[in-house]
């Protein structure tokens, strides 16, 4: 069955860069004794699993822990809570281990990498240079991936104004609430209230000109916009602003650009915010002589409904926000145990869970992808057809077209459900435009003819090589967010 298939843990190496977004925590230098809130740069994994109830375990080493000491979080995705954080192993040295959470149905997580460089006398978090680092994420039992959450740049606009026009959503990363007062002496993040938000590169043609920042939300009974202004290369915050221009909208004025600095604009919220409602917004910044530069950060986005990631702007898998589940089938007995599965969203999965009668041959095994449910451009129905010969129904998810010309399958013993109407919108495979994406393989369970399981690229490449004399390899059908 899936908890099999798929690898029960998993080893990622990455770099955190000057390219990554900001986090900010309070820091007391132990020279002066002076305390500041500073900013120190981070990677974020979107953690997938399908088996709940298990422990997790996560490891992170440096490559260098002469001048890296790492720090690991563990975030809901979905409310920017932090459930767990480690410094340093309890069983010594500078690498973190954190074993503290347990795994929960219907909650999605984000794991934060970041640390302190050992080398910064001015501040102690990860800034400048290159801080190279492996993570590994395991559970006793079932499978669980990490997917990072890779930052690049949007388009840039050059003027003495420049506007753009965003929002705060589920594609945006964590950080602690600004208003909150942050302890230096006591910095326990788990107890630091979470909102989210967006940041830009900003460049001065002109140096000692008086910047303005402000920031207009769309709907102001939803969203209260609070703004920064980051020193980029040391992650001070050089200014700030709360409710400067029209009742709760931000204006920050007076700042003077110096120049062989990098600055960053973050826009954030005085009021924790819903991921989900409106919290659109217009920035504009200016200057009085000379053209600005601004560029927004844009990560992939989160591979599990909801929640966030380092980078600002919009993520590129925009409408792909319905999650659709997997449940294994035991019902069905195939001569192979490798079973069936069956994938639904939520209202189908509520009615599952909530029916013995149903729940008694299906186990639910978690997340499996996310779709949409709207046509849009270069997006392709797939349906969903019931295999009539089975007691306790078996599924195939494939577009009319492929359906009517499949010649591995009995198109006879097949029913289109839906009324017509399609189980969810998707790419085909191989077009998808966004690392955000995966192409989805059917295989066959060899165990019982015409009954499937659908898997995405690591899953198919584990399936193929563990499992091939369980399963038959029928190819991609079509592209979802992951």
């Amino acid at each position: 069955y899936l908890g099999s298939i798929m690898p029960s843990n998993q080893t990622v190496t990455g770099t955190i860069n000057p390219q990554d977004a900001l986090y900010p925590i309070p820091f007391r230098d132990p020279n002066t004794g002076q305390s500041a809130v500073v900013s120190g740069r981070f990677d974020d994994y979107a953690l997938d699993t399908t088996v709940f109830g298990q422990p997790l375990t996560l490891s992170l080493f440096a490559d260098d822990s002469a001048a890296f000491d790492t720090y690991v979080l563990v975030i809901d995705a979905e409310t920017g809570n932090i459930l767990g954080e480690n410094d340093d192993d309890p069983n010594g040295g500078t690498n973190s281990f954190l074993d503290t959470i347990t795994l929960q149905g219907g909650q999605s997580y984000i794991v934060r990498v970041g640390g302190f460089d050992n080398n910064s006398s001015s501040n102690p978090l990860v800034i400048n240079g290159d801080f190279g680092y492996t993570l590994q994420a395991s559970v006793p039992q079932g499978d669980i991936t990490l997917q990072q959450r890779q930052v690049t740049r949007g388009t840039s606009q050059t003027g003495s104004v420049v506007d753009f026009s965003d929002e705060l959503n589920q594609n945006d990363y964590f950080i602690p609430d600004p208003t909150t007062p942050l302890d230096p002496n006591s910095v326990n993040l788990s107890a630091v209230t979470q909102t989210i938000a967006d940041e830009y590169d900003l460049e001065a043609s002109v140096a000692s000109q008086p910047l303005t920042v402000s920031v207009v939300a769309d709907d102001s009974t939803v969203y209260d916009p609070y703004v920064q202004l980051l020193n980029a290369d040391t992650g001070e915050i050089v200014a700030f602003d709360d409710d400067g221009g029209n009742g709760t909208n931000s204006s920050l004025s007076g700042a003077v650009l110096q120049g062989g600095v990098d600055y960053r604009i973050r826009v954030t919220s005085a009021v924790p915010v819903d991921p989900t409602e409106n919290n659109g917004y217009t920035l504009q910044a200016s200057v009085p002589q000379g053209e600005l530069t601004v560029t927004p950060l844009v990560a992939s986005t989160q591979s599990t409904g909801g929640g966030s990631g380092s980078g600002g702007g919009s993520g590129s898998n925009s409408g792909f926000d319905v999650p659709f589940y997997r449940f294994r089938n035991t019902g069905i007995q195939d001569t192979l145990n490798t079973s069936t599965y069956l994938y639904v969203g939520d209202a189908e999965r509520n009615a599952i869970l909530a029916d013995p009668n149903l729940s008694g041959n299906f186990d639910e095994e978690g997340f499996a992808f996310a779709v949409s449910t709207s046509p849009g451009a270069g997006l392709t129905p797939v349906y969903r057809y019931r295999n009539t010969t089975t007691s306790t129904g078996t599924y195939l998810f494939s577009t009319r077209n492929d359906f009517q010309q499949d010649s591995d399958i009995t198109q006879s013993d097949f029913v289109e459900e839906g009324n017509g109407n399609p189980a969810f919108y998707a790419y085909p495979a191989g077009s998808a435009p966004s690392t955000g994406f995966g192409d989805f393989t059917r295989f066959e369970n060899n165990g019982l003819e015409d009954t499937f399981i659908y898997a995405g690229p690591s899953e198919s490449a584990n399936i193929r090589t563990n499992f091939a004399s369980g399963f038959t390899d029928q190819g991609e059908g079509w592209a979802v967010a992951i």
